[in-house]
């Protein structure tokens, strides 16, 4: 009897260990930000090496609007042509960008116990993205 529940653990463990790690391996899908309380920011990261963010404020008018490239590394994802967002984003007269707006950025990668994958931002501050 003992033994049986020795082997039970032992596959529930290796299985929730396996499920974690394949769920960080599905990098694509809808991120959505988190504790950013100026604007409401996601980013849609496609199969081919795309990504999509759009970054709207509270009133629902659109800050800002992209696409470009990513590359997914082993603990972070590298953005090109990225908005940092450190919720200080405001409508603009114009949604045209600068080079000096827009950056390359690693956004490192985490897995919480729910299998949701985070994109964090800033850990002091707490901004991330979140798999939805």
């Amino acid at each position: 009897m003992v033994n049986r529940i020795r082997l039970i653990s032992a596959i529930a463990f290796s299985s929730f260990f396996t499920m974690c790690n394949s769920k960080l391996e599905s990098i694509e899908g809808l991120y959505v930000g988190k504790n950013f309380t100026r604007n409401v920011d996601s980013i849609y990261i496609m199969p081919n090496g795309f990504y999509k963010r759009i970054v709207y404020n509270n009133e629902g008018e659109l800050i800002f609007k992209n696409k470009s490239t990513y590359n997914k590394h082993d603990s972070y994802i590298e953005f090109n042509d990225f908005l940092l967002n450190t919720n200080d984003l405001i409508v603009r007269d114009s949604l045209n960008y600068s080079s000096v707006d827009l950056i390359n950025t690693s956004l490192t990668l985490e897995d919480n116990l729910l299998g949701k994958i985070k994109l964090v931002v800033d850990y002091d501050l707490d901004y991330y993205y979140i798999k939805q």
